[in-house]
């Protein structure tokens, strides 16, 4: 039996439609030379573009955190206090007694089908913790799991999956932008 749970609708209309605009037009997206992971970098940023990794994928992200807890520290910035209505919201859907990311990916089409690279979002293993992707619009793109099971990328569909659980973003060639909330939480 799979440990993923796919959840259509899952916020209200008028919430969702609120939340995901806010998401999909804030302005500090960060650029990323890497998708998943640092060593899918090309060197694009860190090395200026000289001696380029021409072996690595093509993909791009751009990444906006909303907050992040680490060693003790918790990172929050202005977008995630300017959504603290939706992050109340989004606590209580998912049951969740602590979030430990919540991050905002944006990735742009490509011009072929591709799954990026397997990963996990931590290196924390314990049952109660779990990776929650909200997906805020509909493309061809979606997510890959280390059992085989694909998710679709669909407006306000939000799956659940262990933390421990690989996983991978099936790239979009539809779309020019596909945008994913990532929120990684202990469970109640």
């Amino acid at each position: 039996m799979s440990t993923i749970k796919v959840i259509d609708n899952f916020l209200d209309d008028e919430t969702f439609k609120n939340f995901a605009t806010l998401c999909m037009t804030y302005p500090h997206f960060g650029c990323a030379d890497f998708a998943t992971h640092n060593k899918d970098a090309d060197g694009s940023i860190d090395r200026f573009g000289e001696d380029l990794d021409t072996n690595v994928s093509h993909e791009v992200m751009f990444q906006a955190m909303m907050l992040k807890r680490e060693a003790g520290l918790v990172q929050i910035t202005d977008f995630y206090l300017a959504s603290r209505f939706f992050i109340d919201i989004l606590q209580e859907k998912l049951n969740a007694l602590k979030f430990y990311v919540l991050r905002l990916n944006c990735t742009v089409r490509q011009p072929r089908a591709y799954t990026g690279m397997m990963h996990t979002d931590s290196d924390v293993r314990n049952e109660k913790f779990k990776n929650a992707i909200l997906y805020l619009n509909t493309n061809n793109g979606g997510t890959r799991f280390e059992d085989g099971t694909i998710v679709q990328s669909k407006k306000n569909r939000c799956v659940i999956a262990p933390v421990e659980m690989k996983h991978a973003g099936v790239w979009h060639t539809d779309a020019k932008l596909r945008f994913v909330l990532n929120i990684n939480y202990i469970e109640n």
